[in-house]
């Protein structure tokens, strides 16, 4: 694992000359061929159609013959390796350098040991002021990890925000209301926005809405009453389509689409399929637009 592309590049060289050199001196026997069409990088140097062929290259297993080229040797990967990447093969990571975040460090080095033991070890540079503190404060550091994490940046209420995530949010409140007067928690009730979107529970949540914009600092405080137009007006989307399809309206298909859904995604939309809230996200980590660029 490296913080940089330069760094990796390096590393990649030793790969090629200096290791196998070495083990040919310290191998009583034939040492494994360690060949460079073996390996595998994960960096943005990949091109993102050929992540899931490398990430099923890497689940296959070492079957112990070294002349075995079925089994990847080695994993070169940057800071993208930290999420999204679930193999239980891996068990060894050697990390060059404390990386940037404590966040990053807890999810790139939390993808080795998922299915036996795993190892990390971490290389400090002693001309790196920071590698150097993290060297000295080594145990403290590693004993209360969790106290370290970088807190998340967040701007509640941004235009972004609000136009991506009003509606999914508004779902979850819903489903999680106690003394309702329809049981929204069922899978089954996403139909019934069409005859009580006059419910009292219903009614309530432009309000909350509402409320908890008022508690945001001024400089980006929004009007109260944008917010609940807002939510109002997501609401009477989900009533529209409820009223269009009645009880096939699901909250979220998990499998194949075949169901109009509250919660969609591209698949629902690519077959055709009625959706309330299209691409509803995961998260609300990353709420502004993407751009696509062909080269």
């Amino acid at each position: 694992y490296f913080n940089a592309i330069r760094e990796l590049a390096g590393a990649r060289s030793l790969y090629r000359q200096d290791i196998p050199e070495r083990l040919r001196i310290i191998s009583e026997y034939s040492p494994r061929n360690l060949s460079e069409d073996n390996i595998i990088e994960l960096s943005s140097r990949v091109e993102s159609t050929r992540l899931p062929v490398l990430l099923e290259r890497l689940e296959a297993p070492f079957s112990g013959n070294p002349e075995d080229q079925h089994a990847v040797d080695a994993l070169f990967t940057t800071s993208m390796f930290g999420t999204g990447v679930d193999v239980s093969r891996l068990s060894l990571m050697v990390v060059h350098g404390q990386p940037k975040t404590t966040a990053s460090y807890i999810q790139s080095t939390g993808r080795v040991g998922r299915s036996r033991a795993g190892l990390v070890v971490t290389f400090y540079r002693a001309t790196r002021p920071r590698d150097m503190s993290h060297y000295e404060m080594f145990c403290g550091y590693h004993l209360n990890m969790e106290r370290f994490v970088e807190a998340v940046t967040v701007a509640p209420y941004s235009p972004g925000t609000l136009e991506r995530c009003t509606g999914p949010v508004a779902v979850a409140i819903l489903r999680n209301m106690s003394r309702t007067t329809v049981e929204w928690h069922r899978e089954d009730s996403a139909g019934k926005m069409a005859f009580h979107i006059h419910s009292e529970e219903v009614k309530n949540l432009p309000k909350i809405f509402g409320e908890r914009s008022e508690n945001q600092p001024p400089f980006r405080r929004p009007e109260r009453s944008s917010v609940e137009r807002l939510v109002n007006s997501e609401l009477e989307r989900w009533r529209n389509i409820a009223q269009q399809v009645s009880n096939r309206l699901k909250y979220a298909e998990y499998w194949a689409p075949r169901n109009p859904v509250v919660l969609g995604d591209p698949q629902h939309r690519h077959r055709g399929l009625p959706v309330v809230y299209e691409n509803a996200p995961n998260s609300l980590r990353d709420i502004e637009e993407t751009t696509g660029f062909d080269t």
